[in-house]
């Protein structure tokens, strides 16, 4: 870059007269251009690069909704939405984002709902309820059931709304009376 020698009552006009790339000394980003939807990031003390910016961003959802009334004696966990739901990951750094909300009817006993990945709970507290009956029959509803999932894989993955019984002479329904059990998937980009 060549500099010419101006007067003191002078300016440079940064747009028209400085050619090139200006470096991040001199106030500069270090780069010619960058690439659209993407940002700024250092790359080291003083290297400025281009990169994607699509880290926390959701790139797909898919959602169950399911009004079937289905119903469990067992102690073991069963499918409360009828059917695993499916997502597959566009990146093995993605995560998924899974919500789960369901009403269940309990006779008696202690009832469980939970949110299973590949088949199997997903046992936190956050992926997780246990309802403890007053020996009447009533409607619980069981929301908030959430997990952030890191399956490290491109592959199609299923997830579902599991429920059980301690008290396997009674049944636990799901949903009922017009109720819904309703699963969400989202892919976050990580």
């Amino acid at each position: 870059m060549a500099l010419t020698r101006i007067g003191p009552n002078q300016s440079v006009n940064l747009t028209s007269n400085v050619t090139g790339t200006l470096p991040v000394g001199n106030g500069g980003i270090g780069i010619a251009s960058g690439t659209t939807d993407q940002f700024l990031k250092f790359t080291g003390t003083t290297t400025l690069a281009s990169a994607a910016d699509n880290v926390g961003k959701i790139l797909q959802i898919v959602q169950k909704i399911d009004t079937t009334s289905r119903s469990t004696t067992s102690s073991t966990y069963t499918s409360g939405i009828g059917g695993a739901l499916q997502i597959t990951p566009s990146a093995t750094s993605s995560k998924i984002l899974i919500i789960a909300s369901v009403t269940l009817y309990i006779p008696s006993g202690t009832a469980y709902a939970t949110i299973a990945y590949q088949g199997s709970s997903i046992a936190t507290n956050s992926t997780s309820a246990f309802i403890v009956t007053d020996g009447n029959s009533r409607y619980y509803s069981v929301s908030g059931l959430h997990f952030l999932h890191s399956p490290n894989t491109t592959d199609t993955k299923s997830y579902d709304i599991l429920m059980k019984n301690t008290n396997n002479s009674t049944t636990v329904e799901t949903p009922n009376s017009g109720s819904q059990a309703v699963l969400t998937l989202m892919e976050i980009a990580g």
